[in-house]
Formats: C-alpha cells, structure tokens, sequence
C-alpha cells in the first residue's frame, strides 16, 4: 500500500511517483532479473561443469565461488600441486552434489578429464600419433597422460628405436653389438627369440654378423644400452587368443608325456596341453601313453588361452558329442537284457565291457540268488554273459547292472515255451539277515561311491 503522507512529504505528485516506479520495474528489468535466475539455476545442475573463483582453502576443503553468492567445496587432492590453489584464479569444477546440510560438492580433477577427452577427440582421429608423458608404471603397462590418464600394455612399450649394428663380441649370456664407433650395446639371450630354446648366442650369431636389432633401454648413469632381437618380431603369445580361440580345431604334434597329459606344438613357440581327463569321454587312461605317442600327428580342440601365462588348454575328447549327453541314454535303457564281456573282477563286482570304452558295474550282490564270497566264483575274465540293465546314471557316468535278473528273464520265457522255472532255494530268517548287507545290489546296495564306469585301472 502507498502511504500518501510521504509522498506529499517528499513533495511529489502521485503520477510522478508512479512514472518513477514503472521506470525501476519495467517488462524490461523483470525479464533481465528472470534471465539471471534462470542462469542461476541451469548452472547449477548436478553433472555439468561450472566456472568458478577460488575464495580460500581450510584443510583439505578448496572453498571456490560459483557467483551470485553460491560456494562449493573441491578437495584439495583434486589440484596437482598445491601451489594452484590461489585465490581469485578463476577454474572449471564439476558440480556433482547440491545437498542442504553438506553444501555444493565440486571436482576438479573431473571437470579437467572431461575437458581433456574433448579435446583428444575433437583434435585427434583414430590411428593418429600422439605425445605423452608417462605417469607411472602399473601392472600390465604404463599409465600415461595425454590431456588425460590412458593405459598402455606393456605389449605395446617401444622405447622408441629399430638400429643397425656389428656383432663384435660374443658371450655366453649374450653378444655385444657396436651401434656405432664408441658405443655398443648388449643382446642378452633372452632377448634373442620369442620360440626358440637357445643354448648359446653364438646359435644364431657369429662376430661381425650385420643385423637389425630393438633398443629396448638406455641407462645414461651406467652407460648401458639393452637390445633385443626377437622384438623385431611379433610375439606369437601376444595374439596367440585371437589366433587360437577356444573351440578352435588345431593339428599339433605330440612333443612329451607326463602322468597328467601331453605337450603338444601347434606352431614353432606355442605349445598346448592335453591335461588326460580330455583325452576320452569313456575310457580312464593311467598314463597318456596308453593314448598317444611322442611324435604323433594329432588333430584336437581348443579349450582355453591363458596368454599372460603361456598356456593353452586342448582336448581330444571334445572333436565328438559327450555320448553320456545322448547316444549312451538313448541306447541302453533300464530294463534291457544286453551282452557284454568280463574285463575286471574286484573284491565287490565285476566289470562288463559293453561295448568299446564302455563298461558297467556287476555288483557281486547281482551275480546269483545265493550268497557268494568272491565274484571269480561265478565268473572269470573273458567270459561272455548276458545282463540286465538296472540303471543308467548320466549324471555320474554309471551303468548298474545284474547278472542274476537276465537268468531270471531267461528262466521266465523258458517256462512260457512250456519249461518250468526251477525252484529257487529257500533260506531261514537268519541267512536272510546276515546276507543283507551284501545283497542289496544296485537298487540298495553297498556301492563305493567312487566308482566311475568308462575304461577302469
């Protein structure tokens, strides 16, 4: 409300008054003053970078002035050197948290990667060559900063140069080259092949051979300039997973054998292992020499690459479909009388060869209706017989089957072609009770639950 008694005090009219206050509150001010509010708060959003003036520093908290009287926070680690915290120089800060008890939280060192990456994509293309100083060394490589932190793999480390030189002196650990007259430097043997096992550098270097060869150090304080030779070449481990991806299909050549597997080469430098559990889906081998020998040709699977550790894993078994995922359960069905051959008899059944590299359980339990001691009562290595099938475990690669149930079902079709099935013998409640544990059979027997059919010891 307009008090009209200072008006008339400050002796002015009531439509001068009234020009004066439009003139103060125009259209044109309201939209000035909404324009500024408006930059106001578009400013501050939380993920965009702002501009801003340092005001102080109290501990670890950089104090920095966004304008229009709002302050955030930037922690001090965020400058590179301390001597950057000035006050009144103006910075770029990322607003990252607007809260009403913690403040305006800032980064700096955000704002600065942010700024960095636009420039390295706006001014550089891929493929281009750019500059950098390296930060530090980490595990794998160098970190680098080109306007930003970027990675580099040690793989791709080349202390910059390919030069000319003459052997001049060879050593057992290595061979002396001169770079030029006054300086030489050293090739040690390591550093001379990335697949070849050399027992002497004079192997494949003689005094006054001409070669090319990697600076790969230089020590100024030792006065010491390390060389290689393999690096003029690609390292066969470095692409050795895209070369050799798992599922892959390789020849190789059988070059040792060890009692879990066999070294095979499948290229100068890069050997694979065939650990002996990949060698067959069904047939247990003792020793991979049951399977291979040394210098045979062999086609296999890859499994695995493990490149930082020079290794590949291969498979033989892994060329064909796991039978146990099909054809096994397909063929024989619980319930089926089948014909096989003793091969194994233990302390607790007998093994069946079914068929080749497979085989299944007679338990002792399943070889007659009366209690027998020792399996080779009934049966013997070699012998033909013909069984039932009890079970099929694909889960546990096992083959349960019954000898004493195939006579049952011989004995019952002979009755129905008119032949009577003989009496089978009573026992007294107490041979029933000390038989009991031994002739559960498969449906409830004393199985060891180690047992693994395929191919036995």
């Amino acid at each position: 409300m307009v008090d009209r008694n200072i008006i008339s005090k400050l002796g002015l009219s009531e439509e001068l008054m009234e020009q004066e206050i439009q003139l103060l509150f125009s259209d044109e001010h309201e939209k000035l003053l909404d324009k500024v509010l408006e930059t106001k708060v578009e400013a501050l959003i939380p993920g965009t970078i702002v501009k801003g003036k340092i005001v102080t520093q109290f501990g670890n908290d950089v104090i920095v002035e966004l304008g229009l009287k709002s302050e955030g926070i930037v922690d001090a680690s965020d400058f590179d050197s301390p001597d950057e915290i000035v006050p009144g120089k103006e910075i770029e800060v990322l607003l990252e948290e607007m809260d009403a008890e913690s403040g305006i939280m800032l980064s700096k060192r955000k704002a600065d990667r942010i700024r960095g990456w636009e420039h390295v994509i706006t001014h550089h293309a891929e493929g281009d060559v750019i500059k950098g100083m390296v930060s530090r060394r980490i595990k794998g490589g160098l970190l680098v900063d080109i306007g930003v932190p970027v990675f580099l793999p040690a793989s791709q480390v080349d202390i910059g140069k390919r030069v000319k030189g003459t052997v001049v002196n060879i050593m057992n650990y290595g061979a002396f080259i001169r770079l030029e007259d006054g300086i030489e430097g050293l090739v040690h043997i390591s550093e001379m092949s990335w697949t070849k096992r050399i027992g002497h550098p004079s192997d494949i270097l003689h005094t006054g051979d001409e070669i090319d060869v990697m600076v790969l150090d230089v020590n100024k304080e030792k006065q010491e300039i390390s060389l290689g030779l393999k690096q003029l070449e690609t390292d066969p481990w470095s692409i050795a997973g895209q070369k050799y991806p798992p599922g892959t299909m390789v020849d190789a050549k059988v070059t040792s054998l060890t009692n879990y597997g066999a070294f095979v080469e499948i290229e100068p430098g890069i050997d694979g292992l065939i650990h002996i559990s990949d060698m067959s889906w069904t047939k247990k081998f003792n020793h991979p020499g049951e399977a291979l020998q040394k210098g045979q040709e062999i086609r296999c699977v890859v499994l695995e690459v493990d490149e930082e550790k020079h290794r590949i894993s291969l498979g033989i078994k892994q060329l064909s479909e796991d039978p146990w995922a099909r054809a096994i359960p397909e063929k024989y069905i619980a319930g089926q009388i089948v014909h096989g051959k003793i091969t194994k008899l233990t302390n607790f059944g007998v093994f069946v060869e079914l068929e080749e590299d497979l085989e299944g359980l007679l338990h002792i339990s399943e070889l007659a209706d009366h209690k027998i001691d020792a399996p080779q009562d009934i049966v013997k290595i070699g012998d033909d017989v013909e069984v039932k099938i009890l079970r099929v475990d694909h889960d546990s690669r096992k083959i349960g089957l019954s000898l004493r149930r195939a006579q049952w079902a011989a004995e019952d079709k002979a009755a129905e072609d008119g032949q009577t099935r003989p009496q089978e013998p009573q026992e007294s409640a107490a041979e029933q009770k000390q038989e009991a544990p031994r002739r559960g059979g498969l449906d409830g027997a004393l199985m060891p639950d180690s047992l693994t059919f395929g191919k036995e010891d």
